[in-house]
């Protein structure tokens, strides 16, 4: 359309030209899409990890509420149990360690750590691999 009205001048014609705005927005939309999509990529991708932290930090509180009622269970049991509640994450499973101290007083406190790797992993853009970790403490036998 901007080429119709030009003028027959070529320079006048360039500057015409350069006047122009018609398909500017559609040139703007090329450079920006592909940065729009990954930056929504990018968002959900750390959504998901958060969602899958939060969810450990729920099963393992729940574990450990499991452990405070029954403390004869064993780490395998309480790991079994971790794996029951968070089965939909599949591969990168969720580890328990579970460790129990007698404090001064005699009374027996287990500390239930869950270890749970992500990846975040958006196209173009490095994979990040990282940890998270979280730690219950449960009073087993308190002494007076």
């Amino acid at each position: 359309m901007c080429a119709e009205t030009a003028s027959p001048r070529p320079a006048r014609r360039f500057r015409d030209l350069l006047r122009c705005s018609s398909g500017t927005a559609a040139v703007e939309f090329a450079f920006v899409f592909p940065l729009l999509t990954l930056l929504v990529l990018g968002i959900f991708a750390v959504g998901a990890v958060m969602h899958s932290v939060s969810n450990v930090h729920f099963a393992l509180a729940e574990t450990a509420r499991k452990l405070q009622m029954n403390p004869t269970l064993t780490q395998s049991e309480l790991q079994a149990d971790l794996d029951k509640k968070l089965m939909v994450y599949g591969e990168e499973a969720v580890t328990l360690t579970m460790t129990v101290e007698t404090d001064s007083y005699g009374s027996s406190i287990a500390r239930l750590t869950a270890r749970y790797p992500y990846t975040i992993a958006v196209p173009f853009i490095p994979k990040y691999e990282g940890a998270y970790q979280q730690t219950a403490e449960v009073f087993l036998v308190i002494n007076p």
